[in-house]
């Protein structure tokens, strides 16, 4: 028998710890958290409802019962047939006649109780004059002192019932505030990753298209023409070169005339040196303008006797110039290689200008930059709502725990919210 009672009593601690632990511990999927804290806190909800509905309405009826109280100033003699106390007596009559009659509060406890408490800060503004009156009144009644005390101890019960019992339905507005705010923050994460959908797909088809254009570019330079224009380009580079390279050799060699040139010409023009050449040659040798000098060698062999004659450099700078003279000779060959490589390079040119090749390559080229630029500039944005999205998440999964936590701090008990967008980010 005693073996068997401790059974019975081991059996019934093993319960009593179930249900204890399901008591500390709530698991609710989040759709079902208002109505979870409702029914938990059904009686305490209704009660407050109840009593809320009860306080309203009682301010009607005691603003009603004050005003009717206020009438028996209307007729107030005063015992020692004082006027002024009299006159006191009707203005304090009708201005809370007039408070009570511009009166109107909200339905809404809270908003309600704000617009009474006003109400009784305004009813109490009493002054010292009007004050000894008002003793002076209830010598001969206490009715309005009552009225006055009733109202102002409706309004002190109400701010007692707000801050204790009322916060079971002040508690379930906040629930419902951040389950809207959860709404609001759902709402916007699906815009935003419908927008995150389209810029992807926006994306794709400027990939899609940009990689068509750079297809259409390579199949391009893959063509004959294209080979012939990069040939024709090689050529005129090529022949560019060989014909700077000339003209370098030109200016070398006349640079060695420069200080003999230099002595002559300035001889000539201040000197007053006679000279039968053309000195415009000789200047244009100095300043190095070939192209405007045609068959130099005869005013270059004249300016040679003249220097000699004139006596105007040294015997070394004399041989030196000389020879530089000599050395010159080519310059007819060399101007007329110019012309052959710059009227092969004209040439070259012209074809190359009739080659509408080029005009479809620098085309796509310009596409292919435009395109990218595009693709870099919906990357970016791209990139945007992707960090939106993932504060938005955060933002609605900091709102969630907090949610937990004031429900288990309302409720009592360990709370978890199971929530969709939980299990889809786990996923």
């Amino acid at each position: 028998m005693q073996k068997l009672s401790r059974d019975v009593m081991g059996l019934i601690d093993k319960l009593e710890n179930i249900f204890s632990k399901e008591e500390e511990e709530l698991e609710v999927d989040l759709d079902e958290a208002e109505k979870t804290f409702r029914r938990r806190r059904q009686q305490e909800i209704e009660k407050a409802r109840e009593r809320s509905d009860q306080l309203v309405s009682r301010t009607d009826d005691l603003l009603q019962e004050l005003d009717e109280s206020l009438d028996e100033l209307t007729d107030y003699e005063d015992a020692a047939d004082i006027q002024a106390v009299e006159d006191v007596a009707q203005n304090f009559y009708e201005s809370r006649k007039k408070l009570i009659d511009n009166f109107e509060a909200s339905e809404e406890l809270e908003e309600h109780f704000e617009d009474l408490d006003d109400f009784v800060e305004e009813l109490n503004d009493v002054s010292r004059k009007e004050g000894a009156v008002m003793k002076r009144v209830e010598q001969s009644s206490g009715v309005l002192s009552e009225k006055f005390s009733a109202v102002v101890e409706h309004r002190d019960e109400m701010s007692d019932f707000i801050k204790e019992e009322y916060q079971a339905i002040k508690q379930l507005e906040q629930i419902e505030k951040a389950l809207s705010r959860i709404e609001r923050f759902s709402e916007d994460i699906d815009k935003t990753e419908e927008k995150i959908e389209s810029v992807k797909n926006e994306i794709e088809d400027v990939e899609e298209n940009l990689d068509d254009r750079k297809d259409e570019l390579e199949e391009l330079e893959s063509t004959e023409a294209w080979d012939r224009k990069e040939d024709l380009e090689d050529s005129i580079n090529y022949l560019e070169s060989r014909r700077d390279d000339v003209r370098k050799s030109i200016s070398r060699r006349a640079s060695n005339l420069d200080r003999g040139l230099k002595k002559l010409i300035y001889s000539v023009e201040n000197s007053g040196t006679d000279f039968d050449g053309d000195l415009g040659v000789l200047k244009r040798i100095r300043d190095k303008e070939f192209d405007s000098v045609e068959n130099p060698s005869s005013e270059l062999e004249k300016a040679c006797e003249k220097i000699r004659e004139e006596d105007l450099l040294d015997d070394r700078q004399l041989e030196k110039f000389e020879d530089a003279v000599e050395n010159f000779e080519g310059f007819d060959a060399d101007k007329n290689e110019i012309r052959e490589y710059e009227d092969e390079i004209e040439a070259k040119k012209d074809e190359l200008d009739e080659m509408d090749i080029t005009d479809k390559r620098e085309s796509l080229v310009k596409k292919i930059e435009g395109l990218e630029r595009d693709l870099e500039d919906k990357q970016e944005r791209l990139h945007g709502l992707e960090e939106k999205l993932e504060d938005l998440e955060e933002d609605r999964l900091e709102e969630l725990r907090t949610l937990e936590i004031f429900m288990e701090k309302t409720l009592g008990v360990d709370v978890t919210l199971k929530a969709w967008f939980e299990k889809s980010t786990e996923a």
